[in-house]
């Protein structure tokens, strides 16, 4: 069984809330996941930066292979890599996976997004040496450090990839052993970790969705809008916890973290959703920056 520690660095949307004080947080995206080996960045939303000052304080022998992926290359998922400088400074060597964009390769789409005329220079050239990247496509299931990753399509405006993370090595056909958060329960439960964000569970790609999550015992799942304002931002690639929670109980998962949450929304909201969500299901966490969870595979 492998012990991974789960941290939550932003779980905003959209964008950071500047000045603003929140229980909940301001940052937007950005979680790790670490293992005795390796280092796991789930997307590089303005959180990055709050985990990578954090990194900068661990001696040189803590340093660990960096593995960053990339659900997609909207700015809330992407901001923090333009703190090039400190990212470059993490590890020899940093992988960074992600889906192909309409301008082709990763690289290329990080380039665009970062560089000119809208940066003073590329960010491969800011990280050069020290990055390789990897285009990643819906269906993949590849070894990566000491974990298998699968990926699949989520419906969100411009494409998004949703990830599965399993010990390597697993026999897993439809679900492997398995994955507990120790804070919602004491028992080990099946299996796999699942980083949902963004997506809109639309009804034409729910199958698919549900098969790639079957039996998972914890997902991060996106929870931008509260289930009166979903229904007016239809298409915007996003969902409320009652859509997270019908296809986590439609999927089998276990235990659902949910995130990504509207930055119009006041702590008082917040912790009203929370508490409806709790009443549904009592293995389901509104996540607020700064937690921590075990996770084990």
């Amino acid at each position: 069984m492998m012990k991974l520690n789960l941290s939550v660095w932003g779980c905003r949307g959209s964008f950071p809330l500047i000045g603003a004080v929140s229980a909940y947080g301001i940052q937007t995206s950005c979680f790790t996941l670490e293992s005795e080996r390796a280092l796991y960045i789930l997307d590089a939303g303005s959180g990055l930066r709050t985990f990578l000052r954090e990194y900068e304080k661990r001696s040189g022998t803590d340093r660990k292979p960096v593995h960053l992926f990339l659900s997609h290359l909207h700015h809330d998922h992407v901001s923090g890599l333009f703190d090039c400088q400190s990212l470059a400074a993490v590890s020899e060597e940093i992988h960074i996976y992600g889906p192909e964009g309409q301008n082709g390769s990763l690289k290329n789409e990080l380039d665009r997004l970062i560089g000119p005329p809208y940066w003073p220079l590329p960010f491969s050239e800011l990280c050069a040496g020290k990055v390789i990247y990897h285009d990643l496509i819906p269906g993949m299931k590849s070894a990566v450090g000491d974990l298998c990753v699968s990926t699949v399509s989520a419906p969100h405006p411009d494409g998004c990839l949703w990830y599965r993370f399993e010990e390597a090595g697993s026999k897993r056909e439809t679900v492997c052993p398995g994955s507990s958060v120790e804070t919602l329960s004491g028992t080990p439960l099946r299996s796999g970790f699942l980083y949902g964000l963004d997506g809109e569970l639309k009804e034409e790609i729910f199958p698919e969705l549900k098969g790639f999550a079957a039996g998972a015992g914890t997902a991060v799942l996106d929870a931008q809008f509260s289930p009166e304002e979903l229904p007016l931002r239809k298409g915007w690639g996003h969902a409320s916890y009652r859509e997270c929670l019908q296809f986590a109980k439609a999927a089998d998962i276990k235990n659902v973290l949910l995130s990504h949450f509207s930055p119009a929304y006041s702590d008082e909201e917040l912790d009203e959703m929370s508490s409806a969500a709790a009443s549904v299901s009592d293995r389901a966490v509104f996540v607020r920056e700064g937690m921590q969870i075990e996770l084990y595979l």
